[in-house]
């Protein structure tokens, strides 16, 4: 928006004043309807002088304040200014200037009434505040401060009560948002702005051009930034993907214009960024490949291949220069450390159009890396060219956190730049003092992979890798002091209340079990009231020796690292800002337990009695049938856990509790016999006797009764037996007990355990998968020789043992073993040599002589034999076959 010549200031302040009181007189307070008349016909007229905005404008308002009321609130004549001039309502600035074009306010028309665009008060305000063909619409603020009413400060130019006018008004520019650039500003003696974003001044753009606010085309295509013509302005790569290449503006920002040079969407131009797309991302291939082989054709190619500068994308070639500097020596890597990867300090792209590649300016950002940045707070200085905080260079526990190198100075990483090798081995932290000051050991002796005696780095990789490597060069040296476990663990830890090593004293003296060092150590190795010794294994990694890999850092922390018994359930966690561990079978996470129970290891009392699963008060707690027997029969922990605690709740055997296992034992084994008589008899109490008594569901523990559970699912074909074979044994794929106290009969999970008895797993490999609800390589559905091993019924669907679904019925008798082939060819039908199991027709006649562990061979006549053991035949006499023969 540009500004008009010639504006009163307070232009429209009584506009709807004169409405009511044009010919009325203010001699005495009356009704406003019957006030004479004090203002001339002229009083709203823009373009005369009695317009009341021009009158108030020379000569103040304490004239109006005898009718108005001296805020010019209302007053006698109940008229105030704020009637037509109300604060907060954007369409009001229309009734002093603009309304013609839009309802901005902003001119046409002007506070003069000018009209025409050729009229600086005019000139291009319609142009910005409304979308063209080559950039989105504008606001009224990117120009100019705009009021929120009439009222505010600034917007009127003078002392609107007691003074008259001093102002020009002239609205001010003051540019913010997109136009504000380097030096932006408004002539008004020419009417131009200059260096403005919007018109020119940014990187590539034609900084100088001064665009005149009521001259015509004054943003035509070109006036802003070359567009082909002449491409060097365009800076950086511009001239080169132009001139030599032919290359158009299109190629690269395709999503801002099309190949006529227009603009195809206003909001990506002009907007503050460089918007680029690919419109044919062979052009670019033709040069640029895929990966670092393609990045060499801009930067790198030298003396590297990955894209790393020298050459620089201005052709530098010096390392003294900030494009060039230390890549060659990270990327190639040198004497001290493996080499690096551009990802350690700068996104890295695939393709060269990827988006946030490259931009005008051609400066590579630096972006850290996880690597370099593994500790947070890495910052390079451009001004400077250093970098601070890096990993690589000292920003790690005992480095020399300040090191700040010069990316294009030499000997920025020379022995002992990131941390001591020696001279003050304090700084190193942990025990270095003691070792190398005490009893004189070198970097090598701890660290012999890494480093020889001469302090010269032996594997590169092994340097500024993110880990402290450990190798005792003489073993010897350690075990002067430090014998195996745990003996030796108790030289730096431990041994005062126990010889496991465990603290107290933690590695910095600490003996408090307050201290997170020490804790429930003492506890947990030596066992208290509820449960016997914990093995460190349960909470650490565990080691041999001293020198062992991974035994120590030089932070001294101890890792936790869950071991099976403490993670039996899966999510153990533990929390060092609150001295926490979480979800630990230990402490409440099993089934029926209290999975919440976050217990605090530097506080006392956080294993008392209940405090990991419910002991009577609330047994719904415990899952399973434990509410039935202990709210309906009045049973105790005791009563069924006989072997671990007593009828006090005292622990009686520690062995057994917190031990990874639910122990049972019956107290007085005639209270669980009132209910619960010898199997099969006594098992339908729990689950099954529905439709047949052997226990088997329906129903389930939980009372299923549907063949679509998993409880239910077969168990009545299996148990009942069908037209194709004879009743099955619990224990074909269970374990079988006799009475319901028997060990390993329940657990809290009400799972029946799978475990295949010979009949079903008689050829091997039988297996049950819960999720999918089938079982597999049972002999019962065809693992056997000449069967389908392959086959997998599903334990809740129907038709799982159809008539051929275990072996060939004489479709595919080359499926079947021996010369079961040949006699099918022949045209000899099943039942003449298995007529203890099939009819003429056949059909099982004998389901007990089906899926019985054998093959029964019984010839049609009652005659003839079959020789198992040698597996031969000799067929009835005169039926036409043959003698004696073997069938393989």
């Amino acid at each position: 928006m540009m500004i008009p010549h010639h504006r009163p200031v307070y232009a429209a302040l009584l506009i709807t004043a004169a409405i009511f009181i044009l010919s009325l007189g203010c001699s005495e307070d009356r009704t406003p309807p019957t006030l004479p008349g004090s203002h001339p016909a002229s009083w709203m007229d823009q373009t005369s002088p009695d317009f009341h905005g021009t009158v108030v404008f020379h000569n103040g308002v304490s004239h109006c304040q005898s009718c108005h009321g001296s805020d010019l609130g209302g007053g006698k004549v109940h008229i105030a200014c704020s009637q037509c001039h109300a604060p907060g309502v954007d369409s009001l600035c229309t009734r002093c200037h603009g309304g013609l074009d839009n309802n901005t306010g902003a001119p046409p028309l002007s506070l003069r009434g000018y009209v025409s665009p050729d009229s600086v008060p005019v000139g291009a305000h319609t142009a910005h505040l409304s979308a063209t063909s080559i950039a989105h619409a504008f606001d009224c603020n990117t120009c100019h401060v705009v009021p929120g009413y009439s009222w505010d400060s600034a917007h009127l130019d003078f002392n609107i009560m007691t003074g008259k006018g001093t102002t020009d008004s002239i609205a001010e520019v003051t540019f913010h948002g997109l136009a504000v650039a380097a030096g932006a500003a408004y002539t008004h003696s020419t009417a131009t702005c200059r260096l403005v974003y919007c018109h020119g001044n940014f990187s590539g753009g034609d900084s100088a051009n001064t665009p005149v606010w009521n001259g015509h085309n004054q943003a035509a295509c070109g006036s802003c930034h070359d567009v082909g013509s002449n491409p060097v302005k365009l800076g950086t790569l511009h001239q080169y993907h132009i001139s030599l290449f032919g290359l158009e503006c299109a190629d690269c920002h395709a999503n801002v214009v099309d190949t006529a040079l227009h603009i195809v969407n206003v909001d990506l131009h002009v907007n503050g960024s460089v918007d680029r797309q690919v419109s044919d991302t062979t052009k670019c291939e033709g040069c640029h490949a895929q990966g670092t082989s393609g990045c060499t054709q801009c930067h790198g190619g030298v003396d590297n291949q990955t894209g790393a500068p020298p050459r620089g994308l201005r052709g530098e070639t010096a390392a003294t220069t900030r494009a060039v500097g230390a890549h060659t020596s990270h990327l190639t890597g040198g004497h001290n450390s493996a080499e690096q990867r551009c990802g350690d300090c700068h996104l890295t792209y695939t393709s060269v159009a990827d988006s946030g590649h490259f931009a005008l300016d051609s400066v590579a950002e630096v972006i850290w890396g996880g690597f370099a940045n593994r500790n947070s707070g890495a910052n390079w200085n451009r001004n400077a060219n250093t970098c601070a905080n890096t990993y690589c260079h000292g920003n790690f526990t005992g480095g020399k956190t300040s090191n700040t190198p010069n990316w294009t100075a030499t000997g920025q990483a020379d022995c002992g730049s990131c941390h001591d090798v020696g001279s003050n081995p304090s700084e190193l932290q942990g025990i270095h003092g003691l070792h190398v000051s005490s009893f004189g050991l070198t970097c090598n002796d701890c660290h012999a992979g890494v480093v020889d005696a001469n302090k010269s780095i032996t594997n590169r990789s092994l340097h500024v890798n993110g880990v402290v490597d450990t190798a005792t060069a003489n073993p010897s040296l350690c075990t002067g002091c430090h014998a195996d476990a745990p003996a030796g663990c108790v030289y730096c830890h431990g041994g005062t209340d126990n010889q496991t090593g465990a603290p107290p004293k933690g590695l910095r003296g600490e003996t408090a079990t307050t201290t997170r060092a020490v804790g429930a150590h003492t506890i947990h190795l030596a066992g208290g009231t509820f449960s016997d010794s914990v093995q460190c294994v349960a909470c650490h990694p565990t080691y041999t020796n001293v020198a062992d890999p991974g035994h120590f850092a030089l932070d001294s922390v101890a890792e936790v690292v869950w071991g099976s018994i403490s993670n039996q359930s899966g999510g153990a966690a533990w929390t060092r800002s609150t001295n926490t561990c979480s979800s630990t079978y230990c402490h409440g996470n099993f089934t029926g337990g209290k999975t919440t129970n976050t217990p605090n290891w530097t506080a006392s009392g956080q294993a008392a009695c209940g405090s990991c699963h419910d002991v009577g008060d609330n047994p719904a707690q415990l899952g399973g049938a434990h509410s039935l027997h202990i709210t309906s029969y009045g049973l105790t922990c005791n009563d069924c856990h006989a072997n671990v605690v007593d009828a006090g709740k005292n622990i009686v055997n520690r062995l057994l509790h917190v031990n990874g296992v639910v122990d049972t034992a019956a107290a007085d084994p005639s209270v669980c016999a009132k209910c619960h008589a010898a199997a099969p008899a006594g098992c339908v109490y729990c689950h099954g006797g529905i439709d047949n008594q052997t226990g088997a569901p329906p129903k389930g523990l939980r009372g299923e009764t549907a063949t679509t559970t998993i409880a239910v699912g077969a168990h009545t074909k299996h148990m009942n037996g069908s037209a194709l074979a004879g009743p099955l044994q619990c224990r074909d794929c269970h374990l079988s007990y006799t009475y319901v106290t028997d060990s390993g009969h329940f657990a809290l999970d009400s799972v029946a355990e799978i475990v295949w008895g010979n009949f079903a797993n008689s050829s091997g490999g039988a297996t049950w998968s819960r999720s999918s609800r089938t079982c597999s390589s049972t002999y019962c559905h065809g693992n056997f020789a000449g069967g389908m091993a392959t086959n997998a019924p599903v334990w809740t669907s129907a038709s799982q043992a159809a008539c051929g679904s275990c072996h060939d019925v004489g479709i595919h008798p080359s499926l079947l073993l021996g010369k079961h082939s040949t006699h099918a060819g022949e045209g000899v039908a099943c039942y003449k040599c298995h007529y203890a199991t099939l009819n003429s027709s056949d059909l099982i006649s004998n389901p007990n002589a089906h899926v019985n562990g054998v093959f029964d061979v019984r010839f049609w006549t009652g005659t003839g034999s079959w020789n198992a053991a040698t597996n031969s035949c000799n067929p009835p006499g005169g039926s036409g076959c043959h003698g004696r023969e073997s069938w393989y």
